[in-house]
């Protein structure tokens, strides 16, 4: 039985086998064999969280593993095969670098004993400051999905899925849409769930827009939000794929949240405002998804 995802959301990007250098190109290679079935995405996302599992549980317990992943997740469009390496173990060293920012310190030592702190501290420091981690192809956020995400997409690209093996297509594509090749690719078809997947080139493009519109209407921490996104996408191959997948999160809502979702609407409809001069139109998309969101992020204080 597939276990519980965490209450966290994912931007990921995949990139085409040629962005690899060897020896990674030819492991990717064999990994993704054209004459085998793809990996499948439910087992891999199960392994690592297992794998997670263990190392916690462990005594003492292990935050970061001894050695990298050797898995991936993958797509293939138009005979063009993607690769998102899941990066475990670079993915663990920045995430407990941000541990003592993230949760209270009594937490922290609730879960890590002296000896593991130790252990994990000698492994961050060892790749601290080299560069590891600004080109890893998973970020994610827990309990909420942040804004600067969601103007990377348009609502032509969700993927929705609320009853496995039951009229998935009148899920996936209620609004009626127009259908792009990319409607082709979904990963968690025995789950419930909501992603968007789109090109690089388009990302990139969306975000650009967006910046130059918030740089000129606006102040605040969103710009700079949306200027490191920005950043981040530059690291990779110009023909990569990225995603948005709201992961666990789904578990927190009921189908009809996820069916009115309108979340990458509101946010490319209020740029759109802003870029118009209509303040008040603006505000009123960006009180829709605050308030939409509102019923997910009060879990993450809940007893």
């Amino acid at each position: 039985m597939q276990g519980m995802r965490p209450y966290s959301a994912y931007l990921r990007v995949y990139e085409p086998l040629v962005a690899f250098q060897e020896p990674a190109r030819a492991a990717w290679a064999l990994y993704s064999d054209p004459e085998a079935d793809l990996p499948d995405p439910r087992a891999v996302l199960e392994r690592e969280l297992g794998g997670i599992r263990r190392r916690l549980a462990a005594t003492p317990p292990k935050p970061i593993p001894d050695r990298e992943s050797d898995e991936a997740l993958v797509v293939r469009i138009d005979g063009t095969t993607y690769i998102c390496p899941l990066e475990t173990r670079i993915r663990s060293i920045l995430a407990y670098a941000s541990l003592d920012s993230t949760l209270p310190a009594e937490v922290v030592a609730a879960a890590l004993p002296p000896e593991s702190r130790a252990a994990a501290d000698a492994v961050a420091h060892g790749v601290r400051g080299s560069g590891l981690g600004e080109q890893v192809h998973v970020r994610q956020a827990r309990w909420h999905v942040p804004m600067p995400w969601f103007i990377l997409f348009r609502p032509t690209e969700r993927r929705l899925v609320l009853v496995p093996g039951e009229e998935e297509e009148e899920a996936v594509y209620e609004e009626g849409d127009d259908r792009s090749r990319l409607e082709e690719v979904r990963f968690d078809d025995a789950g419930r769930t909501l992603s968007y997947l789109t090109r690089m080139s388009e990302a990139r493009r969306r975000l650009a827009w967006a910046l130059a519109v918030l740089r000129k209407t606006v102040e605040g921490t969103i710009i700079e939000e949306v200027e490191t996104l920005g950043r981040w996408l530059e690291e990779f191959h110009p023909h990569a794929m990225v995603e948005l997948d709201y992961g666990g999160l789904v578990h927190l809502v009921d189908d009809a949240f996820l069916v009115t979702d309108r979340s990458v609407a509101d946010v490319a409809e209020g740029v759109a405002a802003l870029s118009d001069g209509d303040g008040e139109k603006a505000a009123r998309h960006y009180q829709a998804i605050a308030t939409r969101w509102l019923v997910v992020e009060r879990y993450e204080s809940a007893n």
